[in-house]
């Protein structure tokens, strides 16, 4: 096809998606009912300031996302901090919700709309619950899936249900509600990129202790140390999985620490050093089907110390204040690295390489 010919066949599809969208805004448009284009919650924008509980309801459970004097928390996970820009943008975004076209009533297609029961197993849908300090109900409303078409031009839809109402509907605005507490909750638990690390050392509960320094001359910067001249590593890639561990480490959920929770026996322990003299010491152990992890320890080593002293201080306690009390769920991608022992590392060359 020659390049005239891709440019009238590429003008052509322009145009056609242009009149596509502008049939589906006049056919929304000229739709005989009066709720198009109303605010699903006329009044809720006023509102905003006076919100103090954000209730979202799924098949992952309850989130309360609550206020107080010093900012958001989720109920759920024993108070703990919640990013305030992720609520702000909810509460926005609710209050932006308009009608555009009435959906199905009947109850057992509401599945295709993703607006079942939220609680119910699979379910995709959510529920969320606004309401004020003397718990008044600010809003309530079920959430659907996108729609994709909305997407492509740019008016921005989703489907929704008012609960108790039969009529579902198809709604322009942008309200993506997470069930999971791990949106919500202000992470990292911590971040110190791999190139700051110069050692780590994982001491592991059967006596197997590993010890990875960073290393100019390894393949990915970083070697184990204690390899022996028959034996090698099964995987290249993990002194440098164990030197970025610390690296935006994510959380799923967080709870207070309660001393001795951590199985004796089963805890996993590993301490890194920075190359500028930060010290971070962390546990963890499996509970509950879960890796959770706490920063237990976080100092200033005066050996190695390179910046001013104050500016690792203080460093240090913006860590031990973000962390100090809580331990973490975190995924199985940030804590498979540590788990691992010798024999899972380590294997013996063999004869003639």
């Amino acid at each position: 096809m020659s390049a005239r010919a891709l440019k009238v066949l590429a003008i052509c599809t322009l145009i056609g998606i242009i009149a596509a969208g502008w049939a589906v805004r006049l056919e929304w448009s000229s739709w005989g009912g009066q709720e198009h284009g109303k605010r699903v919650f006329p009044n809720f924008a006023g509102t905003i300031e006076t919100v103090d509980r954000l209730v979202v309801l799924s098949r992952h459970g309850q989130m309360t996302i609550k206020r107080t004097a010093t900012g958001w928390v989720l109920t759920e996970s024993d108070n703990y901090p919640v990013r305030s820009k992720v609520v702000q943008k909810t509460l926005f975004d609710l209050s932006e919700l308009r009608k555009l076209e009435p959906k199905t009533q009947k109850k057992e297609r509401y599945g295709r709309l993703a607006l079942q029961d939220p609680t119910a197993k699979n379910a995709e849908s959510k529920r969320v619950q606004v309401f004020s300090k003397d718990q008044k109900p600010l809003a309530d409303i079920v959430v659907g899936k996108e729609n994709l078409l909305l997407q492509v031009i740019r008016e921005g839809g989703l489907y929704i249900r008012e609960p108790g109402e039969p009529q579902t509907w198809l709604a322009g605005g942008d309200l993506a509600v997470s069930g999971e507490a791990k949106d919500w909750l202000s992470g990292p638990i911590i971040d110190i990129p791999k190139g700051r690390i110069a050692k780590a050392t994982v001491f592991h509960p059967l006596g197997d202790t590993m010890v990875v320094v960073q290393d100019a001359k390894a393949k990915r910067g970083f070697s184990l140390e204690g390899l022996t001249s028959n034996e090698k590593l099964i995987s290249d890639f993990y002194p440098s999985d164990i030197g970025r561990a610390l690296a935006d480490l994510e959380m799923l959920d967080a709870r207070k620490y309660r001393p001795g929770q951590f199985p004796k026996g089963a805890i996993i322990r590993a301490e890194f050093l920075t190359i500028d003299g930060l010290v971070v010491r962390i546990e963890m152990a499996r509970q509950d089907g879960a890796d959770w992890l706490r920063v237990a320890e976080v100092m200033v080593s005066p050996d190695r110390a390179t910046r001013t002293a104050t500016g690792i201080a203080e460093e240090a306690a913006a860590i031990r204040k973000s962390t100090q009390g809580w331990v973490y769920s975190v995924p199985e991608f940030e804590s498979v690295h540590l788990k691992k022992n010798r024999a899972a590392v380590v294997e013996r060359k063999e004869q003639g390489s």
